[in-house]
């Protein structure tokens, strides 16, 4: 079947230092990227640092000092003073040189500040650091052209290989000259963008969220009562603010506390359509429950098909645990999924019976084909043993249709082995997983099947043959 199959090369590497139990490791992503590995190794604080920066790094670059750094900024903004369109040259090599620098800068802004994607105080994430490094030979691969908004302007950017063409459009006349800044911004995030995609995040909490977050919205609307409960003593005098902090501050890392932003807002969001809910992604969601969602009364309820009774329509706080733990799954498919998003998923096999997380793993590469991203932490070997069938679904074999249609496989469930990124965790780092022409290698699941199939035959060949 062929020999160790090559990933598709990826521009950037991430290096997580000191960050909880992980002391080094590397991680590069795929289009799908799996972490497995045992509990307490580190999936999850890999899981939640790529989010917090993913999420987080526009929010690290500095205008001013950028500005000054790029002599192509500055050419840009005295082009656009005069005239709506301008042009800069700009090798390859210079490209690359700015995209390692931003990269460099913006990565050690934030793991100054690690601490607060988890909701801690910094002291306990003070040698914690999150790197990042860019392959030298596809540094200076940019995409072709870029819209960045700022407000009040829209500038457009493209790049040819050896010039940057930028062009203005002012959304309120008032403001026709654009700031160095906004210049700044724009090509900053034009040199950054294709490389870090945007991330949603499902966090193991999910399930405890769909139960709680009307609870977690009432708490919102407290505040004001602790306000004068903890600010204005019984004098009516003024006390400190630190007391009122150490009441409502939470402590909910970034990807929890998203989650529940993301549940609490779903009826606000619930009339728009993701431009990928023609590929009927949500459809896996239903077979795997065997219902769907929806929304009455700004209250989320699970509508379960039911033989006996026809259809039940239920709150979701009083569906089962698995269909709690799909619900923003699918929510996020049918009306904020975008293309090139990338969905990273903490231990999907939650709640999920062993027939569903093998549906589970058939609906990742369904994602993949419709052009969201992947990335799993898992303790299913389940869902890792159906990816490699798909991953040998893919390859050339003698009757290849006829076994593919026997065994209820169709040609949009291949998974291309370059497209998968594989580490185990384990012993403070990730080791990447060699695949082979039988899919990911992962020993942490063969030694532990092994060694269970071992007690099982040594007990069974001493029973008595009559018993």
């Amino acid at each position: 079947m062929g020999a160790t199959t090559r990933h598709r090369a990826s521009p950037v590497t991430f290096r997580f230092r000191n960050i909880g139990p992980v002391e080094e490791a590397e991680l590069s992503l795929g289009d799908l990227t799996v972490i497995a590995g045992r509990n307490n190794t580190g999936k999850t604080y890999i899981a939640y640092s790529l989010y917090g920066f993913l999420k987080s790094w526009m929010s690290w670059l500095r205008a001013g000092e950028i500005g000054a750094e790029f002599p192509q900024v500055r050419s840009i903004s005295d082009g656009l003073r005069d005239r709506e369109q301008t042009e800069v040259l700009a090798s390859p090599d210079q490209i690359a040189d700015q995209r390692l620098s931003l990269s460099k800068k913006i990565s050690g802004s934030f793991s100054l500040s690690i601490g607060r994607i988890f909701s801690s105080n910094c002291d306990n994430f003070k040698n914690s650091t999150l790197q990042i490094s860019l392959a030298q030979e596809l540094a200076s691969l940019l995409p072709s052209e870029s819209t960045v908004s700022i407000q009040p302007w829209n500038i457009n950017l493209r790049y040819n290989g050896v010039n940057v063409t930028a062009s203005l459009k002012c959304i309120d006349p008032a403001h026709s000259i654009v700031s160095l800044e906004a210049v700044s911004l724009a090509y900053c995030v034009f040199l950054l963008r294709d490389l870090f995609p945007i991330p949603f995040v499902l966090s193991p909490e999910r399930l405890s969220i769909s139960l709680f977050y009307k609870e977690l919205n009432f708490t919102k609307n407290r505040i004001i009562d602790l306000l004068h409960e903890h600010l204005i003593d019984r004098t009516g005098q003024f006390k400190s603010p630190f007391n009122f902090i150490d009441k409502v501050t939470n402590r909910y890392a970034l990807s929890i506390k998203d989650n529940i932003d993301f549940t609490r807002e779903i009826p606000d969001y619930y009339r728009d359509r993701s431009p990928l809910s023609s590929k009927h992604l949500s459809c896996s969601i239903e077979n795997m429950m065997a219902g769907h969602y929806r929304i009455l009364n700004d209250e989320v309820r699970f509508v379960a098909k039911n033989n006996k009774y026809g259809e039940v329509n239920i709150p979701l706080h009083l569906a089962s645990s698995s269909a709690r733990g799909l619900a923003d799954l699918y929510f996020f498919l049918e009306h904020s999924a975008v293309r090139g998003q990338l969905l990273i998923i903490d231990t999907p096999e939650s709640h999920l019976d062993t027939a569903n997380q093998i549906l589970f793993a058939r609906f990742i590469v369904k994602s993949l084909n419709a052009g969201i991203r992947v990335m799993v932490t898992t303790h299913s070997d389940y869902i890792i043993k159906e990816l490699n069938n798909l991953i040998m679904l893919s390859r050339d074999f003698i009757d290849k249709e006829e076994v593919a249609r026997r065994l209820r496989y169709r040609s949009e469930d291949e998974l291309h082995p370059e497209r998968v990124q594989a580490y185990v965790a384990g012993e403070g780092s990730l080791t990447e997983c060699r695949i082979g022409p039988f899919g990911i290698e992962m020993p942490v699941f063969d030694n532990t099947i092994d060694a269970i199939n071992e007690s099982s035959f040594a007990l069974s060949a001493r029973m008595d043959p009559e018993n």
